[in-house]
This record gives C-alpha cells, sequence and structure tokens, in this order.
C-alpha cells in the first residue's frame, strides 16, 4: 500500500502522509523520509484518488471510468442514427438471420398487422419484406444489406466490449490500490477513425 499521496499544485502543492495525514512540502520535516520512500521505488498515489477509499471502492471507480470510455466508443461508433433506428436493428438482423437461413420470419404472427399498418396489397413473409416493400427493393436485398451493415457494427461491439471487460477483469484482479490507480486502461482499445 503506498504511504503518500501527491497533492494538486492548486491545492498548494507537496505531497499526504497517509500514515500521519500531514502534508509535506519540500524543506518540511518528513520530506527527507518521502524522498527515502521514492528512491527505494515508492511510487505516489496521484492525484485525484481518494486514499481513504477502501479497495473495492477504488476499483469501482476505475471500472465505471473505463464503462464511461466504451460508452463513447460505442456513441463515435453508432453517431448520427436514432435511438429507434438503433433499437429496431437487433429486430431486423434478427429476422434477416432467419430469413437467410430459409426459415420463417420470428414476426409472422404480428406480419399481417405489419402489412394493414404500412397499406400493403398482400402481406409480406419477413419484417425485412415488409422494410423492403416501402423501399421499392426486394426482400432479398433488403437481408442482403442488413447483413453487411450489421457486420463491421458487430465487430466494432466486439472490439470495445472484448476491451472493456479485459480492463475491468484487470483491474479487479489488482490487490493493491495503488496497482488499481496507475494502471493505464486506456490502451488497446478500436481505432474508430473519424
Amino acid at each position: 500500500m503506498a504511504r503518500y499521496q501527491l497533492i494538486a499544485s492548486s491545492e498548494g502543492g507537496g505531497v499526504l502522509d497517509l500514515v500521519t495525514k500531514t502534508r509535506i512540502r519540500k524543506d518540511q520535516p518528513g520530506w527527507d523520509d518521502y524522498q527515502a520512500a521514492l528512491t527505494a521505488g515508492e511510487v505516489p498515489l496521484p492525484v485525484g484518488i481518494d486514499a481513504t477509499q477502501d479497495l473495492a471502492a477504488i476499483k469501482a471507480r476505475v471500472c465505471a471510468d473505463i464503462d464511461s470510455y466504451a460508452a463513447g466508443l460505442r456513441n463515435k461508433v453508432i453517431a448520427g442514427r436514432s435511438a429507434g433506428g438503433m433499437a429496431s436493428w437487433a429486430l431486423k438482423l434478427l429476422d434477416a438471420m432467419t430469413v437467410a437461413a430459409g426459415q420463417p420470419s420470428p414476426f409472422a404472427a404480428i406480419l399481417p398487422a405489419i402489412a394493414t399498418g404500412l397499406g400493403l396489397p398482400e402481406t409480406p413473409t419477413s419484417l425485412n419484406g415488409a422494410i423492403a416493400a416501402v423501399r421499392g427493393i426486394t426482400e432479398a436485398e433488403h437481408v442482403g444489406k442488413v447483413l453487411a451493415q450489421c457486420a463491421p457494427f458487430m465487430a466494432a461491439e466486439a472490439a470495445i466490449d472484448g476491451m472493456r471487460g479485459k480492463h475491468c477483469d484487470a483491474i479487479n484482479a489488482m490487490t493493491d490500490p495503488r496497482d488499481v490507480v496507475t494502471y493505464n486502461w486506456q490502451t488497446g482499445w478500436p481505432s474508430l477513425g473519424g
């Protein structure tokens, strides 16, 4: 466990001795002990961590930061898409996969109501068929578009969630708060361009 924590220069600088709960500045009692600890290899806790928190609380805070970063990357991937459009992707993909496999649409029971709601002259055989009818293309063309568009999206999600999980697993395996707060979790994330 670290004995010292850096104090921000905006708060007067120096270090906090976590054992004695005193601030130490250069040329004050305790500074030589701090320098000796550094020479011996101690790494002080960085600014911005509440050193009074227990290990579980520190891990939870760092994993929350990792989750927030992953959410930001996900938002980058789906930029320009509406919440409704994103919510419908799972439905279109499920439907497209079953149609591509030669199976009946999982939405067969509601397709007549969808056809009526859209004013279609006949009931489509799938959700993608209904969308295709409105769009003016064939069901097969629309299924192909859904499958092609979802592959890069799913690959990005696999990379983001895999790295999020990898970093949180690493954090949760740590037993020293100093290791948790100095762990560089900003490596390995996918490059998403633009």
